[in-house]
C-alpha cells in the first residue's frame, strides 16, 4: 500500500507544515487559522514590526498578563478556553515566544506547490480574513481559537477533505 503524506496545521503549524512540504513529499496540506503567503500577514507582521520590532522583546509574563485584554476579542471567549490559551503559554518559555515571533514575521511563503485546503475564520483576529488569498474556505464567525470552540465543524471539514482526496469518487 502506497503511503500518501497529508500535513495539518494551525496557526504557525500551518506555516511549519508548508516548509515541511519543501522537503518531503506531501500530497495536500490542510491549513486552519494560518497563512498561506506573506501578503496574508496583517499590517502589524508586514510594517510595523519591521519598524518597530517590539516581537523581540515578547515574553512569556507579557503574553499571560495582557490576555485578559486581547484573549476576548481573539475568540477566548468562555473560562475554559481562556484557561486552556493559558495552560498553553505557561509551557513554553521567552526564548520560544521571541523565536517564533520572529519566524512568522520574516516567513515569506515561497516555493510551496503542495495543494492546499485553507479553512480560516471569519472573525479570526491573529490572521483577518479579509487578508486572505484564494483559495479558502469560510467557517462563518470562526475565530483564531475555532479549533477549540468549533471543533465539531472544523473536524468535519477536515474528515470532509480527507475523503476526498482519497475517494476516487470525488474525482
Amino acid at each position: 500500500i502506497q503511503q500518501r503524506l497529508v500535513l495539518l496545521g494551525h496557526s504557525y503549524g500551518g506555516v511549519l507544515d508548508q516548509e515541511i512540504s519543501k522537503l518531503i513529499h506531501t500530497e495536500h496540506l490542510i491549513l486552519i487559522s494560518s497563512i498561506k503567503a506573506k501578503q496574508e500577514k496583517d499590517i502589524g507582521m508586514n510594517f510595523f514590526m519591521r519598524v518597530f520590532p517590539v516581537h523581540r522583546l515578547v515574553t512569556q509574563k507579557m503574553i499571560t498578563k495582557s490576555f485578559k485584554n486581547w484573549g476576548p476579542k481573539h475568540g477566548y471567549k468562555t473560562a475554559e478556553a481562556q484557561q486552556v490559551f493559558l495552560e498553553a503559554a505557561a509551557r513554553h518559555s521567552n526564548y520560544y515566544y521571541r523565536w517564533a515571533t520572529t519566524r512568522i514575521f520574516e516567513w515569506a511563503s515561497e516555493g510551496v506547490d503542495t495543494p492546499i485546503t485553507h479553512l480560516h475564520g471569519t472573525k479570526d483576529k491573529t490572521f483577518p480574513f479579509k487578508r486572505l488569498l484564494p483559495p479558502v474556505l469560510a467557517v462563518e464567525n470562526g475565530t483564531h481559537f475555532m479549533v477549540f470552540n468549533k471543533a465539531g465543524m472544523i473536524s468535519q471539514l477536515i474528515n470532509h477533505t480527507l475523503r476526498q482526496l482519497h475517494d476516487p469518487r470525488y474525482d
